[in-house]
């Protein structure tokens, strides 16, 4: 058996023991994610809360904060960062929710970054935070058993568009100072607008419904130059590690963003993969994995492990 399959067979049994111990729907509320942080310190993971990882004039500290997820007996371990979602104005680094008890057993550190929202900046500054994020890790994780050398970006909804951004556009890992060699996989839940320019023409699509296609237009705007600086699809090229693009299986968009951005990425030679998540709805896709042994946590396992070989 591969080191990748151990590490994936003692994350299953891992979570069926501790996934009983949470509720049933997404950890969104304050309640559940106390029960998720109550399950996690019972499977003997730590939370490192609040850490600065940047500070900027003006801004709220929690704003420019990380959690770090680990255990005692990780040293060397490869990294999760997690990128929260939220229509790119809320949301919170606890929405990682239950996925550190997939992946410390899996041999992962779990790291949870918060960044700033629209309107007090454009999404370029949302993917600087992110990459200054990413350079904290790069330099300070290795006190917390990680490994700065093999760092995977993750996202869900709104973060899955950033990380994704992060991962293609390689200015941004750059002026941060982190080696491009050091992020080794990007995983993506659930996001739409991987050609921004494409989403804001088709957000008044009956299907993707009214309230999405104004929240399209108010974070997106009508600059047609930020929207390509902001569009993954645009900045593909060889080299980019390997991509794992997840969609609900609801969702109406993917045909013309999820799918195509994954074929430009195989013809650039860049290993990816488009997973539908069966039976899961946007918020479903983020509370999943980590909730037991689903096909989910399994895809994005295997993921991780093939991506840190």
């Amino acid at each position: 058996m591969t080191t990748s399959r151990r590490f994936l067979g003692a994350a299953v049994l891992v979570l069926a023991a501790y996934w009983q111990a949470l509720p049933a729907q997404a950890q969104q509320t304050g309640a559940a994610r106390t029960a998720a942080y109550e399950a996690l310190a019972r499977a003997g993971i730590t939370r490192h809360a609040d850490i600065r990882y940047n500070t900027l004039p003006g801004v709220d500290a929690a704003r420019q904060s990380l959690d770090v997820y680990t255990q005692p007996a990780l040293s060397k371990a490869p990294v999760v960062v997690f990128v929260h979602g939220g229509s790119w104005q809320q949301g919170d680094k606890g929405a990682v929710a239950s996925k550190p008890l997939a992946f410390a057993p899996a041999g992962f550190v779990t790291v949870s970054a918060n960044y700033r929202f629209r309107p007090d900046v454009e999404i370029g500054e949302m993917a600087r935070d992110i990459a200054t994020a990413t350079a904290w890790v790069h330099a300070n994780i290795a006190s917390y058993g990680g490994d700065p050398d093999r760092i995977i970006l993750m996202g869900h909804s709104a973060g899955a568009h950033l990380a994704a951004v992060v991962g293609t556009d390689t200015r941004f890992l750059g002026e941060a100072g982190v080696p491009r060699t050091a992020i080794v996989g990007v995983v993506a839940l659930d996001t739409g607008p991987y050609d921004v320019a494409r989403q804001v023409s088709n957000a008044g699509d009956a299907r993707l419904g009214s309230g999405y296609a104004k929240m399209i237009a108010m974070v997106f705007g009508n600059d047609k130059a930020k929207q390509l600086d902001v569009s993954p699809i645009h900045h593909i090229k060889a080299g980019l590690p390997p991509f794992l693009v997840v969609s609900s299986d609801n969702r109406t968009d993917a045909p013309l963003q999820a799918v195509p951005f994954v074929e430009r990425l195989k013809a650039a030679g860049v290993a990816a993969e488009w997973y539908e998540a069966e039976g899961l709805d946007h918020g479903g896709v983020n509370a999943d994995i980590g909730r037991g042994d689903t096909p989910l946590t399994r895809k994005v396992l295997d993921f991780l492990a093939t991506a840190v070989r």
